[in-house]
């Protein structure tokens, strides 16, 4: 029995099947989410967290969880293939001929934890003007939007037209040169992958959780070097991009699951 998000009825469930079974399998995005939590719901949670086999994203995370979950296994998160299946492939011409500026993609929350405030640093640094598109419910806080406008640069904001959908924001993603994720903490990024399923180039800084998603061409250590990777490839978006494809993202997560099931953790 595997559970990939788990609520109060779905904590219930998986605690009455680990009573009566060793093979109640949780993927825990977070490892330390379960900590600092309150109250029975949280208490519960973490008894049949114990129980189960906790299946992690990487050997790091699991490694941080070991002091939590006794019984852990290592699952590559498996790319958003089902939400790209139906789209066009990206390809490079789509992303430079759709007219006017460049485009530059920040996917998320624009959240202060999120690296928002680089965005504007990065603008100020860039010297080609770029459209920014911010593939959110929320808009760019302060009015960060204008002062990047005042700087030459366009500002697309998807929160214009309510919150998008998924297909909306695939293809804002095919018609991108380049996704910028200026994220300093992060155990996983799952906007990471998106856009890596559906083929943009990303760059980011150099941390934990992005390392293992992208290859140190594609990372930076400051704003000024993130700017530096943005820029290159606004003046060449021919630049190749070494990060890992949807094939070979879905095909590592097949593997260890399959392993798991089997019961090699």
């Amino acid at each position: 029995m595997a559970a990939w998000t788990v609520d109060t009825w779905d904590t219930l469930i998986l605690g009455a099947r680990s009573l009566f079974s060793d093979e109640v399998y949780i993927v825990l995005h977070n490892p330390r989410q379960v900590r600092g939590r309150a109250g029975r719901r949280w208490r519960l949670e973490r008894l049949v967290l114990r129980r189960s086999v906790i299946c992690l994203h990487s050997d790091r995370l699991s490694a941080l969880a070991a002091a939590d979950f006794p019984r852990r296994a290592v699952m590559p998160h498996p790319p958003y293939s089902s939400l790209v299946r139906s789209s066009p492939t990206w390809n490079l011409s789509r992303a430079v001929e759709r007219g006017g500026l460049p485009r530059i993609s920040f996917i998320g929350e624009p959240r202060p934890d999120k690296g928002i405030a680089d965005l504007e640093l990065m603008a100020e640094l860039v010297s080609v003007r770029f459209d920014l598109c911010i593939l959110s419910a929320k808009r760019l806080p302060n009015g960060m939007a204008n002062r990047i406008r005042a700087l030459g640069h366009a500002v697309t904001e998807m929160a214009d037209g309510g919150r998008p959908a998924d297909a909306d924001i695939v293809s804002a993603l095919l018609a991108s040169v380049v996704v910028v994720a200026p994220y300093r903490a992060v155990t996983e990024s799952g906007s990471i992958r998106l856009a890596t399923a559906v083929g943009v180039p990303v760059v980011a800084y150099d941390t934990d959780g992005v390392r293992e998603l992208l290859p140190a061409e594609q990372l930076a250590n400051d704003i000024d070097s993130l700017s530096r990777l943005v820029e290159a490839r606004l003046l060449d978006p021919t630049l190749p991009s070494g990060q890992l494809s949807v094939s070979l993202q879905a095909e590592r997560a097949v593997t260890a699951w399959e392993g798991v099931l089997d019961g090699e953790h």
